[in-house]
């Protein structure tokens, strides 16, 4: 549609065709194509723009039904979207419930072509995650029984499920691809003669991930991480190539061994409770089990409950850390009840007989464990 430049030109009125569920008044309010207003290009454009963008309309289209002197009438055009009556899944095996959660269409809502597209590709993201890679979705929008209403049927052909066939590891330089697979737990390669490894499952990748990182740590890698997973599937092949980029980092050795905050006992006192020598290969799960089962219960026998462990690893040059612990020992804590339920059968005072200490008493984590054994 265009207009001369030179003449003005005036909207005297404006209808509407091809509306079933929204009103005449919506639409004209929507388009701001009102009676008086100057009429140009831009303006029509806009008012297209404007009802696109409810999301109801397939079709629109504005012309000049009539003109006058003073000025010409308008007609809107519109096909609306229909609304959803059902969506049927033909060809699928996973459940129907299963599906439908994953698709952005209910029924008595508008049935857009957007909307559609939405929900298979989104089908399809699930089924990929399942390692159906060779998933394939079709759709028909069908008559319904309902007034203003249109059935979807999504014909669904799931392929066979894709079983992992090979892990490819990149960047492990000191640990073996044996001893990396190893630890993978949940996530094996299928093997003609193990037919029942090759599943995938995200979330127990995930702990496997956990594990080998606990593996690395535990061998000296404190700066282990993986840097990208990647799956690769060929067209139509029934199973997938699983490539993991990883950096192993350097494999770290403790130097020294500091203590900050410590009154109750000295740094030699600690060191040797600690039981880990400079020199010794870093090794994540024997510093906690050091720091908890050796060095806390030193403090907690004493009566430091409240005990904080700050650590701090410090690179120094290519592969050695310095450790410091930040110590807050805090208050001693007394013990100003000892309460005992669940004795049926035994009188309280035959329990407590048992007990290293008493109220009043500073707390000792070693008087509580014997008093545990002795009443067994």
């Amino acid at each position: 549609m265009s207009f001369p430049q030179s003449k003005k030109i005036v909207i005297l009125s404006t209808s509407v065709d091809g509306n079933s569920r929204l009103s005449e008044e919506d639409i004209i309010r929507n388009s701001r194509l009102f009676s008086g207003l100057e009429l140009n290009g831009d303006v029509i454009q806009n008012g297209i723009k404007r009802l696109y963008k409810l999301n109801r309309f397939k079709d629109i289209q504005i012309s000049i039904l009539s003109e006058q002197k003073d000025g010409v009438n308008l007609l809107i055009y519109v096909e609306e979207y229909p609304m959803l009556d059902e969506v049927n899944f033909i060809g699928n095996n996973k459940s129907n419930k299963t599906i439908e959660d994953e698709i952005f269409l209910k029924k008595g809502q508008i049935l857009s072509e957007n909307d559609i597209m939405k929900s298979i590709q989104s089908l399809i993201e699930f089924y990929k995650s399942k390692h159906y890679h060779n998933i394939s979705i079709e759709y028909e929008i069908i008559d319904s029984s309902v007034d203003n209403a249109k059935s979807l049927n999504l014909y669904i052909n799931e392929g066979d499920k894709v079983k992992l066939g090979n892990i490819v590891i990149n960047g492990n330089n000191d640990i073996t691809d044996f001893y990396f697979k190893r630890q993978l737990k949940e996530t094996k390669e299928w093997k003609w003669f193990m037919p029942w490894r090759g599943s995938w499952d995200e979330a127990k990748f995930d702990e496997d991930v956990i594990s080998l990182k606990k593996y690395y740590n535990n061998k000296g890698y404190k700066d282990f991480y993986i840097i990208e997973k990647k799956i690769y599937i060929a067209s139509n092949e029934k199973h997938f190539t699983l490539q993991l980029d990883i950096y192993e980092g350097p494999k770290y050795y403790l130097r020294e061994i500091n203590w900050l905050g410590n009154t109750v006992f000295s740094d030699t006192e600690l060191s040797d409770r600690f039981s880990i020598e400079p020199g010794s290969r870093y090794d994540k799960e024997a510093l906690e089990f050091s720091i908890n089962e050796k060095v806390k219960p030193l403090y907690m026998d004493k009566g430091y409950f409240y005990l904080q462990f700050d650590q701090k690893s410090i690179p120094v040059g290519l592969d050695s850390l310095d450790l410091v612990f930040n110590l807050t020992e805090n208050s001693i804590v007394n013990i100003r009840k000892i309460l005992i339920s669940g004795n049926h059968r035994t009188e309280e005072n035959v329990i407590r007989r048992e007990l290293m200490f008493f109220p009043g008493d500073n707390f000792s984590r070693d008087k509580l464990y014997q008093s545990y054994r002795d009443i067994y």
